[in-house]
This record gives structure tokens, sequence and C-alpha cells, in this order.
């Protein structure tokens, strides 16, 4: 497995838009939590600013979930030739007056963090060659094989586009949705190098999503009726405790584990207490300890631990 670091400004321009405009984020209240944090660091908005994002939503809208108009800024060179390939010539027009109105003001957040997404693109290409962390990384490659039933290719490239944010959102991570399956978004510009280990936790845990439960794993969620409503919420507590508030952040990345009640431990969902949190924590290192992948078996008990907690319960029954 290999690494492809990018910094693309038509990338980082559309997905900033993108937030502005409340257009896309698979939890609501993250979608619009970074809506807010964006305006609150922006200031008020002129009423062209405005109309532009309700023309930017109207297209958009038009066209999800067929077409994903951000995918020509993250793979060509010039976003308007691919653009017209896919949406009619009037609406790249209107887009293009869209870019123009909010351009001022990308510019200058965009030329304020660039340096810092230079600095986070040398220091994760150097950690890729760390011979510490290609250890993790092989370790967490041959178990993830084994608990997901999915071998990617040895020659398989992770695109990983490095995207603006600000201190406040945290260093947040994606799949690529719209681009390819094997690309990842990482959030991280308002953030110290010194913060690597989440970082490499983060980045990690959307490897897993990408590379290895979307393959087996979510498919076998929604073919079981219980949890097929559910599939993608289970799909990512699954994964969040292994990487991202789970075994191997303490492990590999020195990131805090809810091993204890006191003082109240991260959670790998907020709907749970601790007790749940540590169950299923607990209940993902056995199989790994065992070498064991994640089956109906470990699918009936981890929905009997999520069912003693109320809301869970209720989502459960519906």
């Amino acid at each position: 497995m290999k690494f492809k670091f990018i910094i693309s400004k038509w990338a980082n321009f559309y997905f900033f838009l993108h937030n502005i405009a409340d257009l896309e984020w698979p939890w609501r209240s993250r979608r619009l939590f970074k809506k807010q944090l964006w305006k609150k660091h922006l200031g008020s908005l002129s009423k062209e600013e405005k109309k532009a994002l309700v023309i930017l939503k109207e297209i958009y809208l038009k066209y999800v979930p067929k077409k994903y108009l951000g995918k020509p800024f993250f793979l060509e060179k010039n976003p308007w030739k691919g653009l017209e390939e896919e949406i009619l010539k009037e609406e790249v027009l209107r887009l293009k007056k869209v870019f123009s109105v909010w351009k001022e003001r990308f510019e200058k957040i965009y030329s304020q963090d660039l340096p810092n997404l230079e600095r986070w693109k040398k220091e994760l290409q150097l950690q890729m060659g760390n011979p510490e962390i290609k250890k993790i990384n092989n370790f967490i490659q041959a178990k993830a094989s084994i608990l997901y039933n999915a071998i990617p290719p040895k020659t398989i490239i992770i695109k990983v586009y490095l995207m603006l944010n600000d201190s406040e959102m945290g260093i947040s991570g994606h799949r690529g949705k719209g681009l390819d399956e094997k690309s990842i978004m990482l959030e991280l510009s308002g953030f110290p190098i010194q913060k690597i280990n989440n970082c490499l936790a983060i980045l990690w845990h959307e490897i897993i999503h990408c590379c290895y439960s979307s393959v087996y794993f979510l498919p076998l969620l929604k073919r079981i009726p219980k949890t097929r409503r559910v599939a993608a919420w289970l799909e990512e507590l699954n994964v969040r405790s292994l990487l991202g508030r789970g075994i191997w952040d303490i492990k590999f990345f020195n990131r805090p584990l809810p091993l204890t009640l006191n003082p109240s431990p991260p959670k790998i969902d907020p709907r749970l207490n601790s007790i749940q949190t540590i169950e299923i924590i607990n209940l993902a290192d056995q199989y790994i300890k065992e070498n064991k992948r994640f089956n109906k078996d470990y699918i009936e008990k981890f929905i009997q631990i999520l069912k003693r907690n109320k809301k869970w319960a209720i989502l459960l029954k519906r």
C-alpha cells in the first residue's frame, strides 16, 4: 500500500464552498457545525455571497446523488472543462460566477493556511518512510485483512487530499465521496504538526473504511434484516472500536482510550455510556487476538451490547 498526499487549490476552493453552503455531510450535526464555524470566522456575508451559495446549492441538488459536482475540482487541472461534460453550459457559467464572488474570501484563507498544509504534506511523507510507522502500517493491514476478510492489492495507491479547516473543528477525515473508492480527505490545516499521531489514527480509520470494511463487513450488515437500516452507523462504530477512539489508538498512536470510568472517557458514540463503550472495544480486541473475522456471531454480540442502551434499542427495532 502506497500513499499520495495531495494539496489541490481547486479541491479546497470547492470543498470550502461546499461546507459554507451546507451541501453535504454524512452526519447532520457535524455538517451544521462546520457551516456555523466557517461563518463565525468569515463574519457577515454580503447579499451577493449569500445569493451565490443559493445558486451552488440549487445546481448541486439537481444532480446529487447521481453526479458529484466536486469531482472535476479534485481530479482535473481545469475543472470547468470537466464540468461542461457533466452539466449544462449555462450552469457552468453560473458556477463560475459563484466562484468569482467568493474568490477573494477563499484566497485570503488559503494563502494563510497553505504553508501549514505544505508542512503537513512533508511530515506525512516522512512518516510513511519511518520504519516504525511502516511496522504499524503492516500490522494494521494484516489484522484488518483477517477481521474484514479483505485483502487490497499490494499495488494500491491511497490518494490523500489535504484540506482546509480550523483549529476549533478538530482534525477530521472522510472518504472521498464521489471521487473513487481509494481517495481520502484529511481536514487539518488549522492544526500543528505535533498532532501527527491524531492525524495518522484518523487516516487509518478512513483506510479501514474504504479498503476493508466496505468490501465485506458493510455488505454483511446490509444483508441482515435487523441491521440493514442502520448498517452505516454500525459500520462506523465498528471501525471506531479499532481506530478513531478504539483499541489501536492507544496501542500505536498514544491516544486516550476509555479504560476507566472516572474521569469520563471518550466514547465511540455519544449515545453509549462508558461501560458499553469499553465492552464494544473489548469485543473487537477479542477478535483481533483470536485472529477471527467479524462475522454474524460478532454482529449479534455487538447488537446485544447496543440494545442495553435505550436510544439504540429504539433504532434497532425500527
